[in-house]
């Protein structure tokens, strides 16, 4: 049973937690590497989610309070400077609630509970994959290359969150990757 249950564990599922029956028994488990079905196909993580466990959330924050207190009233960071890099980018401050993490496990990134507003600047390409021109500033000339196209850039953020397959763990703070520039590469 224990080799069953760890090989269907690894396979990808639409929704947490799943079940696995046999004959009588059912044995329930929580699949972090599941992606939730609250994902917005634009961002690629979750910015609203009818199944948010604020109560668990609250809950841990009270048991993991020095962890908490870093992230209390925490403030965005002043908006990078844009660089023109040949492809229409889209800068936001968004609220995640549900993010993928460096190690691909699904977490609930803690929002709104305790005075902890975790909001981060994202920037979106508008046109992936769309052909390109870098602009190279020391000559003002393009470089042209017929192969080069606009893609995401990624930076690593440190947010707090909660592991709804593991609630006793309490509350951690994790690295994830967000898009933070539209770069124009081969």
């Amino acid at each position: 049973m224990n080799f069953l249950l760890f090989v269907v564990f690894l396979l990808p599922s639409a929704v947490v937690p799943n079940v696995i029956r046999n004959g009588t028994q059912s044995v329930t488990f929580c699949n972090p590497k599941a992606s939730p079905p609250c994902i917005d196909e634009k961002f690629g993580f979750c910015i609203s989610d009818d199944d948010y466990p604020m109560d668990d959330i609250q809950a841990a924050i009270e048991e993991s309070a020095e962890s908490a207190e870093k992230f209390k009233l925490k403030t965005v960071p002043n908006p990078r400077p844009k660089k023109e890099t040949g492809c229409q980018t889209i800068n936001l401050l968004v609220k995640p609630l549900r993010l993928r993490n460096i190690d691909g496990n699904w977490r609930v990134i803690v929002q709104d509970a305790s005075d902890i507003f975790q909001r981060e600047e994202i920037a979106i390409c508008t046109h992936l994959n769309v052909s390109c021109q870098r602009i190279n500033r020391k000559s003002s000339s393009e470089q042209c290359h017929k192969n080069r196209r606009c893609h995401h850039k990624f930076s690593n953020r440190k947010l707090l969150t909660f592991d709804p397959c593991n609630p006793h763990r309490g509350i951690s703070v994790e690295s994830f990757k967000l898009q933070s520039a539209c770069d124009c590469r081969l």
